[in-house]
């Protein structure tokens, strides 16, 4: 017995996301383009806004840069004053990066602005709509939550 949804419906689904996708990232950038930021630089805040005060070294693996082009990510947003540095206290040598108060103020600007287009839209749809739109939600939460289990995978491809 398959729990899956038939092929042909879930194909429906990953376009209609694929769709959405598109149509989130050409709105998305209105609301950081605005802040003069690149890429790289947004990336390396919203790391630090997820994992906090972390070595430098770990930025830019989890970026998949070397030294040289993070110290220049670092540079630059330390200069605007949305990062700050900090030698640790027990080794010298590793330096911590940091979101300051305009840095995680920043983030969260973006994030408003994500959430007060995303309730535009929601206010927009039927009620029937909306709650299957919460419906198909909580399903693809409780299957991202079952893979987040030790040892789980997510259930073979459709």
């Amino acid at each position: 017995m398959s729990l899956g949804a038939p092929a042909p419906a879930a194909e429906a689904v990953l376009a209609q996301v694929e769709r959405l996708r598109d149509l989130q990232w050409r709105h998305g950038c209105d609301d950081w383009l605005h802040h003069d930021l690149s890429i790289p630089q947004l990336r390396v805040l919203l790391a630090l806004h997820q994992v906090g005060a972390t070595p430098m070294s770990r930025v830019a693996e989890a970026l998949g840069v070397g030294p040289p082009p993070i110290r220049a990510l670092i540079d630059r947003l330390e200069s605007r004053g949305l990062v700050t540095r900090a030698r640790g206290d027990q080794d010298r040598r590793v330096v911590a990066v940091s979101l300051t108060e305009a840095g995680d103020r920043l983030i969260g600007d973006i994030g408003g602005l994500h959430r007060a287009s995303a309730r535009a839209l929601l206010r927009r749809l039927t009620p029937a709509e909306l709650e299957g739109l919460r419906v198909g939600l909580a399903g693809i939460s409780r299957v991202l939550g079952l893979a987040s289990e030790p040892g789980a995978a997510l259930p073979h491809p459709v």
